[in-house]
């Protein structure tokens, strides 16, 4: 069985492995270690801002805090390495190419 995002946790079979809430990810199902957070179409590592992991605009996830290395676009429910359609790549159910789907999916599955 794969991984699951239904909103508030992502889960490996039954096991919880994140849980999002007010903008952050954090391990497990509890609140006390932060993994990430995101706002403004960008993911930050940990519970501040000092480092941006990725930026995601127009279905894109970028590295880092520019657009010149694209990790993956989402396309037709599917998610695809680099910027074109070639190669699919995994993906949770629950993906939906939010901001929040994007900093579990580079957490998790990139």
């Amino acid at each position: 069985m794969g991984m699951k995002y239904d909103g508030k946790t992502l889960k490996d079979g039954s096991k919880t492995i994140a849980n999002v809430k007010n903008d952050r990810v954090y391990e497990g199902t509890n609140t006390a270690k932060t993994l990430a957070n995101y706002k403004n179409g960008r993911i930050y590592a940990g519970s501040n801002t000092a480092k941006t992991l990725a930026n995601v605009k127009n279905d894109r996830l970028h590295e880092g805090s520019n657009t010149a290395k694209t990790i993956a676009n989402y396309k037709n429910g599917n998610v695809y390495e680099g910027t074109n359609t070639a190669r699919k790549i995994n993906k949770f159910d629950g993906f939906g190419g939010g901001l929040d789907d994007w900093a579990l999916w580079y957490l998790f599955c990139k």
